[in-house]
This record gives C-alpha cells, sequence and structure tokens, in this order.
C-alpha cells in the first residue's frame, strides 16, 4: 500500500467519524466496578442512576486508535484534547507523523488532509439550531455519556423508561421534527447505544463497551458508529487509552485553520477519496 493509499484511508476515517458525528458529538483506569452497597435500577431511578455516575470535567488529553471497517477497513493512532462545551482537537498519525486534523468548536468541524494539503469545513451550528445538539453533546456521545439536549440535568429529562429484557430503552417525550431518536443502557445503568433516525434518512447507530471509571466518572473506552454516508454504509469506531488520560490540566484551546489550505466542500473530499 502506498503512502498516498495511507494518506486517503487515513482521511476517509477521519471524513467518516466526522460525517456519522454531524449527522447522529489524569485518571487511572480501572474495570467499572458495582458499587458495596448497589443502589437497585428501576425504570424511576435509571436516569438519576446514570447522572449520578458521572462526574464534572473541564479538559481532557487522551490517546486513541481510530479504526475504519467500511466503507474500507484501516486504523491508526492519535491524540484527543477536549475542551468541555468549547473544542475538540484530534491528530491524526501515522508512524508518528501528524498526517491529518480534526477539529471542533460550537459553530464547525474542520478536517485536514496535512499531506495534499486540503480542508473540509462541515457546519455544526445547523445541526445544533435542527436537534439542540452541539459540541457538548458530541463529547458525551464520545465517551460514552448518556444527555438530553436542552437539559443539563440528566435526572429531569423527560424520558419514556421501559424494561428491554435484562436491559432498558429510554424514548423522549419530546419529539423532534428533524429526527427520531432513542437510547438503550445495560442493567447497571451504563449507556450501551444511541439510535439517531434523521427525516428521510436511515438510522445512525452509536455503541457503547468496555466501561471504566474515570476522574470524570462512568466512560465507555470503545465507541463504535454506523450509518449510510451519501449512500454508502460506512463504520467506523475509537478506542480510548484511558490508561493514559489526563483531565484538567489546563489544556489550550486556542487553534486557527491554517492560511495556506485550499478549502474544499465534502461532497469534494468524498470525490477525492474515492480516486485514492
Amino acid at each position: 500500500m502506498t503512502v498516498h493509499h495511507i494518506i486517503g484511508r487515513l482521511a476517509l476515517a477521519a471524513a467518516v467519524c466526522v460525517a456519522l458525528m454531524t449527522q447522529s458529538c489524569s485518571s487511572t483506569r480501572r474495570a467499572a466496578s458495582t458499587p458495596s452497597a448497589p443502589v437497585a435500577v428501576t425504570a424511576a431511578n435509571l436516569t438519576s442512576v446514570m447522572a449520578a455516575s458521572y462526574g464534572q470535567w473541564q479538559d481532557l488529553y487522551v490517546p486513541f486508535k481510530l479504526r475504519l471497517e467500511s466503507p474500507a477497513r484501516f486504523s491508526c493512532s492519535g491524540r484527543a484534547t477536549m475542551v468541555r462545551g468549547q473544542s475538540l482537537h484530534m491528530s491524526l498519525r501515522v508512524f508518528g507523523m501528524e498526517v491529518a486534523v480534526v477539529h471542533a468548536d460550537k459553530e464547525t468541524a474542520w478536517l485536514l488532509d496535512k499531506i495534499h494539503r486540503y480542508v473540509c469545513a462541515v457546519p455544526l451550528s445547523s445541526l445544533t439550531a435542527r436537534t439542540g445538539i452541539g459540541l457538548k453533546q458530541v463529547q458525551d456521545i464520545m465517551l460514552g455519556r448518556a444527555f438530553f439536549p436542552g437539559y443539563a440535568d440528566l435526572a429531569k429529562a423527560p424520558f419514556d423508561v421501559e424494561a428491554d429484557g435484562a436491559a432498558w430503552s429510554l424514548t423522549p417525550r419530546e419529539r423532534s421534527r428533524a429526527a427520531d431518536w432513542s437510547m438503550t443502557a445495560d442493567a447497571d445503568g451504563r449507556l450501551t447505544s444511541i439510535t439517531v433516525t434523521p427525516a428521510g434518512h436511515g438510522d445512525f447507530v452509536a455503541t457503547f463497551t468496555d466501561f471504566v471509571t474515570t476522574f470524570a466518572g462512568a466512560c465507555a473506552a470503545d465507541v463504535a458508529v454506523s450509518g449510510s454516508v451519501k449512500g454508502k454504509t460506512a463504520r467506523a469506531g475509537i478506542a480510548w487509552d484511558m490508561d493514559k488520560a489526563q483531565w484538567n490540566t489546563g489544556r489550550d484551546d486556542s487553534w486557527s485553520v491554517p492560511a495556506d489550505y485550499k478549502e474544499i466542500s465534502p461532497e469534494q473530499l468524498i470525490e477525492i477519496l474515492k480516486q485514492l
């Protein structure tokens, strides 16, 4: 495989993750454990139990491995920096060299191809206006934390909760004209999936596994996303290295788009990647 093919697949992996997110967001790691005196989870207290398992955080640095499973197969390493509700910065690397960057603030997500010097911008503000899902909720999704757009306190969110075998399903009472969505949780109240169905489109699904207890409470160390991008089935995932996570170190969220990059549209990016 040539360097151009490697970079192309890496850019495709990043593009798939950005597309799926916008269409559907120091500690020691240990296996998430059940408290010595666990609270019995019921339909009435599920969201309160989930909310109590989440801690507050201001910024996070964490290494990761990104995998693309469809429409091509590829994986790479990277480093992510998040400032809560303000910014997301992901550096994607091959053989230790930074070759692509995903950066997002409240208004826009950018994908930079540092080899071909392309930059592609995807607006987030329109997504927020339609659905109430902003960068803060995208960060929640990336860490496997439940949320309800417009509600700061998950325990007060208007969900209909029903038992689903040994698990739980959560459906919002307040329906959005832009998309239907729902969540599932396991018997202990850990988020297991989010399904979003935009009007006129198929499902976008995020699944969460390998939960660990961190400074910020329960987080999913593995997040997989799937859906359809421009008629093509796309599947990708991120495995966070929570052993090396650093929380609340005062990370700087300043960043600017390089002036000498060629700006291309998402449609142009897809056409370029098809040719690699």
